[in-house]
Order: C-alpha cells, then structure tokens, then sequence
C-alpha cells in the first residue's frame, strides 16, 4: 500500500508504526532519485555525448481563455503541451497539439519523445546516451507502449548507444521542468486567447531569456504506440529470472544499442540488481510505424454546443469561427458545421438553377 508523505504526517503514532517502513523505503527512493539526477546533471554539463532531459506534460490549456465570467460555465477546448527540457542547457522543446487532434496518452507521449530523440540525435556527432527524468504516471510515462518507443529508438537511431528513462518517486516529481510551465502560466496572464495558435505564441515567447522552441504535431506524426509494442513486445513481460515484471515498481528503465532487443530495469535507483526481458525475435529496425489517427477526432456534443454559444454571441471573434466550425461532435453523422453549410449552398444552388 501507498502512503504519501502528507497522510503519513497525519496519522496517529499506532497508524504511523504500521506504515514506518514502507514510509522509510519511499523517503530512501525520494532522495536516491533526486541524487542521481544531480549526478547525471553534473556529468552531462561536462561531456556532449551525456544528455540529461526531463519530459512533463503540462496542465491541460483551455480556449477561449478569457477573464470574462460568461464563460465560468462553458466546456471550453482543449490544447496540450508536452515539455523535453535539456537540463543543463535549459533548452525547452515544447509539442504541442489540440483535441481534435490527438489524445494525451501514452502514444501522443511517445510520439513527440520520438520526434525530439530525433532531431536532436540528428544534430549531434554520436555515441549519444540520454538520461531522461519523468513522473511515475502509468497511463502517459511508465507503461509497456512508452518501453516500445525507446526500445524502437535505440533499434533505429544512429547515434543513440544507450537510454536510460528514471521516474522520479510518486509524489516528489518536482523537475527544473516545471519552471517552464510556470513561465508559460505567468506569460499568460490577463492575456485573452481564441485558438491554439494563440497559445503556441505564448509559449514560444514566454521566457525574456531564451525563446522556447514550439513544435506543432498533427496526425501525421502521431504514430500508434500500441501497435508498436505489439509488434515487438510479447504479450505477458516475464525477467531472466522468470518472474513478471511489476511495472507500477521499476523505478528505472534501461536501452543499450550493443543489446538492442533486451531491456534492462530495475526495481531501485542503483545499478546493483539489474533485471531484464527480452524482446520479440524481429528485426525491431525494420518495423513500420502506424499512424495513430486517420481523421479528426470529434468532440462531446455539450462542448460543441458550448462553444457555438460563444461563436453566437460574439465572446469568440468573429475572426476565430471558422476554426470552432469546422470541429466535428461525437454524435450524429459527424459532419462540421462548415461541411453542412456548404452542402445547404450546393443544394439551395441547384435547387435556384432548377426554378429558373
């Protein structure tokens, strides 16, 4: 059983000395985790082939974003944000994407970690080994799909020899990261926003320091993780010692391109007691990527409704309508607004040409 640290202050002495030696275990993690980041940070500060990274993604953004109360009410739309900051640089890579775009889980996660390992293995002389730092959550980060991704990475990138993805204990996830969504929030204030592309102008300008790089992903970058994993993954994980592998406890995952079907992990913060699986007998380097989305993804009716009220009565610009028109609901035939406008001038058209 899980006790954060808040309930464990909380509880009484009886309570407290029940729960004293998975509270001391957590405590022991919280610090070992934070000291292997520093470590790493140190290390990647004096050698460009060391790259230290943290990826987080930020709280969900909504549009419109305005002060007024009328819209207290209103199911607003979504915008996402994935942060990749090179710690030693503070260099933040920003993917950012909307709802009728993509999701936010595990295979949206990837994809954009799978564009930045990209890139900027591209930019440097290999072998590259990269520390990267996360949250412990299972759906977006410590998950068999996220696993396929840097095992796919390892198989296929040149200039990648090894990976390392450490989460951080639950509830002590503090990361330099955050201070660059706490930039974004503050660069945002009292400013009115309509459409997502007012927010990837915000975040692009919202450090006076250093401007930080926005990456818009669409669907045909947003590739199927799940797919992916069950293509090189065997369905049931079991390590050398022939036991499941427990992934809500790993604490540390580990890819080397001199064992590019094997991956190494560990229950704790040190490298004394490495397990590992193995992968599917395939050529992992030969796989094809699947997209994720062959169309735009509807949203909820009562959201739709909701931001054609704002449309109606002008809360929207009449400048930004055309996008909320062209988002599609989740229910009926789900054609947009747009389409079904044109469709009624076709129509009144020929309707016209045959009553003249």
């Amino acid at each position: 059983m899980f006790v954060t640290c808040y309930s464990y202050d909380h509880m009484n002495a009886e309570e407290k000395e029940e729960h004293r030696e998975n509270h001391e275990k957590h405590f022991r993690h919280k610090e070992e985790s934070r000291r292997l980041k520093n470590h790493y940070k140190e290390v990647a500060a004096n050698d460009e082939t060391i790259k230290l990274l943290q990826f987080d993604l930020e709280s969900v953004r909504y549009l419109p974003k305005l002060e007024a109360k009328s819209i207290f009410y209103k199911r607003r739309f979504a915008v996402f944000n994935l942060t990749v900051l090179d710690v030693p640089t503070m260099v933040a890579k920003n993917f950012m994407w909307h709802e009728a775009l993509a999701k936010r889980g595990s295979s949206e996660i990837g994809s954009c970690l799978l564009q930045y390992l990209k890139e900027d293995s591209e930019k440097c002389n290999g072998p590259l080994t990269y520390h990267l730092f996360s949250d412990s959550c299972g759906g977006q980060n410590r998950n068999k799909n996220i696993v396929a991704m840097f095992l796919y990475v390892i198989n296929i990138l040149d200039n990648v020899a090894e990976i390392n993805h450490t989460f951080f204990e639950p509830g002590h996830s503090l990361m330099e990261v955050d201070s660059v969504h706490a930039q974004i929030e503050k660069a945002s204030k009292k400013i009115d926003l309509y459409d997502p592309s007012g927010w990837y102008a915000i975040v692009q300008n919202a450090s006076k320091l250093k401007k930080y790089v926005v990456r818009e992903m669409d669907q045909d970058n947003m590739y199927s993780m799940s797919k992916l994993r069950e293509t090189i993954l065997p369905n049931t994980l079991v390590d050398n010692n022939k036991n499941p592998v427990k992934f809500l406890s790993v604490r540390e995952f580990k890819y080397k391109k001199s064992e590019p079907n094997k991956v190494y992990f560990n229950y704790t913060y040190d490298n004394q007691n490495l397990l590992y699986f193995v992968a599917k007998d395939i050529e992992i380097n030969n796989v094809a990527l699947q997209r994720e989305y062959l169309a735009p993804l509807p949203i909820s009716q009562g959201k739709y409704k909701d931001l054609q009220d704002l449309c109606n009565t002008k809360i929207i610009p009449t400048q930004y309508r055309p996008f909320y028109d062209a988002l599609k609901p989740d229910d009926g035939d789900g054609v947009s607004i747009s389409e079904r406008r044109q469709k009624k001038t076709k129509e009144e058209s020929v309707h016209r040409r045959v009553h003249c």
